[in-house]
């Protein structure tokens, strides 16, 4: 997954602290769910076809019904964003390593759901 992790980097995409992509921030990765973060569409866009390229090349499938879109701070995009050639659905609530995050102005994590 470090290759994963440096393609993500050297794209250029994803969430940024002045000039530099943090790997914390762009990119959360533990074992094998991980998590994307963009400030754009675009962005993420070109973050999952990375994504799908790296699966395709070491024989990865990455999980549809696993896969949501949430957003922070704000109303949900009208964008379609695909992974594996399949459009990914917009969600108000994820859970990632056991923790609920739930989208809209006031972002909010939850043990609970």
């Amino acid at each position: 997954m470090d290759d994963l992790i440096k393609e993500l980097r050297l794209s250029g995409y994803g969430t940024h602290l002045s000039n530099l992509f943090i790997g914390f921030i762009g990119s959360i990765l533990y074992a094998d769910d991980i998590c994307l973060i963009s400030h754009s569409c675009f962005g993420l866009q070109k973050m999952l076809d990375i994504c799908y390229n790296y699966g395709v090349t070491w024989d990865i499938l990455f999980n549809l019904v696993k896969s949501h879109l949430i957003t922070f701070g704000g109303s949900t995009p009208k964008a379609t964003l695909q992974l594996n050639n399949d459009t990914l659905g917009w969600s108000s609530k994820v859970k990632y390593l056991g923790l609920y995050l739930t989208s809209g102005a006031n972002f909010k994590i939850d043990l609970n759901g």
